[in-house]
């Protein structure tokens, strides 16, 4: 069923004239454009501007220290970052936005987070990851409120150092809430031999999918949390000695949960990774294959999981104004849904709701529709022009579902950019 409020966000958002302007937006580009590297319009931006990355590849090494701003892959994920970006210091009340692009698995931590008493929003993010990098995917360490939306977080290979397998998202100290995405861990390296007299080094186990440490609170919904495969056993040998191939290394824990974390789950099973391939026999001596390892274990720790189902809400990023957005909404035959939209960001688990609200205090809320037998409300919010002078404006978004026993559920959360039609 399909529905359409081409008039929705103007009852929706009437504070829209009594806000003020946004900044300015930024562009980068490989070549054309005022600014050739992300670094380089993060240092001439100001709080509320937003930095629109071109299709291409950037250098990484990117710090935002400070200054609430949002980056913007444009069209999305056609824009690369090569190296870490780091977001620090974020004061209470501001925002910072990272979303639509990819980036490669750094030594320190592809996107590291600190110290931030404002709001980290990650969104439609996909981690690449590399096979010579110690670097989890994700660390956020000492941070209020952050949210991962429709993420793809892969921890880095082992390399043949040897180095560990990583995580998608080591946490510490913060309070996360995960939406839609994928937290997985590197793949062990397989085991291989050190010159020609018969020494070694063991394949290695695969990655921990999600670490969570120190205290703070963790939520995820409808999210894939996994370990990574175990590394491949020594193949056999018949020179200069006879061997089967050796053992496959475990797979890696799907999450792993201190006891000052407080963790809540609905719609999700943490599982643990793969055991690695046992190594192959040497077939010019009969020699056997290795085992298959064993499998990781799926949790340590504990977590509280919600009863039922997650309600998911699916948009685009970012678009330009004057245009519809669509929006899918996944549910229960019979619920009621709206939408919370503001300009401001915030965390706040509620378990009665099921969910954290990653919206402001007072933000507006609008009625979507019923979702259908099918389980799928498709709708749209028309977005007008964004006014003389505002060139970018972002809005916090959620859905909030009520089910035929009128129990009231928090459902996803989208951060949405909408640019002026020059960009």
């Amino acid at each position: 069923m399909r529905q359409h409020f081409p008039r929705l966000l103007v009852a929706l958002l009437g504070l829209v004239l009594a806000t003020p302007a946004s900044a300015g937006v930024l562009v980068v580009a490989p070549s054309g454009a005022p600014f050739t590297t992300i670094q380089a319009a993060v240092d001439a931006s100001v709080d509320g501007d937003t930095i629109l990355v071109k299709s291409g590849a950037y250098p990484g090494n990117v710090s935002i220290d400070g200054r609430g701003i949002s980056i913007v892959g444009d069209p999305a994920g056609t824009a690369t970052v090569t190296g870490a970006i780091s977001v620090q210091n974020i004061g209470a009340g501001k925002t910072v936005l990272l979303e639509d692009f990819r980036f490669l698995t750094q030594t320190l931590g592809s996107v590291h987070i600190q110290n931030c008493a404002g709001s980290v929003r990650l969104e439609a993010l996909t981690s690449l990851p590399q096979s010579v990098s110690m670097g989890d995917a994700l660390v956020v360490l000492g941070c209020a409120d952050v949210g991962i939306l429709r993420c793809n977080l892969f921890g880095s290979h082992s390399c043949l150092f040897p180095c560990p397998a990583t995580s998608g998202l080591v946490a510490t100290n913060s309070n996360v809430a995960v939406y839609d995405s994928l937290l997985q861990g590197g793949v062990g390296s397989a085991a291989f031999y050190i010159g020609t007299g018969g020494s070694s080094l063991p394949a290695l186990e695969g990655g921990v999918g999600c670490v969570l440490s120190g205290t703070g609170s963790f939520f995820a919904s409808n999210t894939t949390v996994l370990g990574g495969r175990g590394g491949q056993g020594l193949p056999g040998t018949c020179f200069p000695f006879q061997s089967n191939g050796g053992p496959g290394a475990q797979g890696g824990t799907g999450m792993s949960v201190a006891p000052g974390v407080s963790a809540w789950l609905i719609g999700i099973s943490p599982l643990g990774g793969l055991g690695g391939a046992g190594g192959a026999g040497a077939t010019s001596c009969g020699t056997s294959a290795g085992p298959t390892g064993p499998a990781g274990t799926d949790m340590t720790g504990l977590a509280n999981s919600f009863l039922g189902a997650s309600r998911v809400l699916a948009c685009a990023a970012h678009l330009r104004e004057s245009n519809a957005l669509p929006l899918t909404l996944q549910g229960q035959p019979g619920d009621l849904v709206w939408i919370r939209a503001g300009f401001g960001a915030s965390w706040s688990l509620n378990p009665a709701m099921q969910g954290v609200a990653l919206f402001e205090t007072g933000a507006r809320r609008a009625f979507l529709g019923v979702v259908p037998a099918s389980g799928t409300l498709q709708t749209s919010l028309s977005f007008g022009d964004l006014g003389l002078g505002v060139e970018a404006r972002t809005y916090h978004f959620q859905a909030i579902f009520r089910d035929l026993a009128g129990a009231t559920h928090l459902g996803s959360a989208a951060s949405v950019v909408v640019l002026d039609s020059a960009y």
